[in-house]
């Protein structure tokens, strides 16, 4: 994975994404695993590390990755519910996710 070429705003938009998705309430237990293809646990070790760390780490990976394509393809949100939660666009965050990939 990429990331030598991302922006410090970059990095900072993917951190908020990592600790949305750590939440609960928007990716239930039950199925974050399959998801994500990661545990809860790993997945939050790697959020607590953004953005030291190894962009070459299998971990690193699946939850950078699968938290910005689940952000982008799985929820379905509201313009509204968008803007409460993120202070990006949809497209600013699909531009990143093509970015590292």
């Amino acid at each position: 994975m990429k990331l030598n070429n991302l922006s410090k705003n970059d990095l900072e938009i993917i951190k908020d994404c990592l600790i949305f998705s750590e939440d609960e309430r928007v990716f239930p237990g039950w199925e974050f695993e399959t998801l994500f293809g990661i545990s809860r646990e790993r997945f939050s070790a790697v959020s607590k590390e953004w953005p030291a760390v190894d962009s070459e780490s299998q971990d690193v990976e699946m939850a950078v990755i699968g938290c910005l394509n689940n952000i982008l393809g799985y929820l379905h949100m509201s313009d509204k519910d968008w803007k409460n939660n993120f202070s990006f666009t949809p497209n600013e965050l699909l531009k990143i996710l093509r970015n590292i990939e």
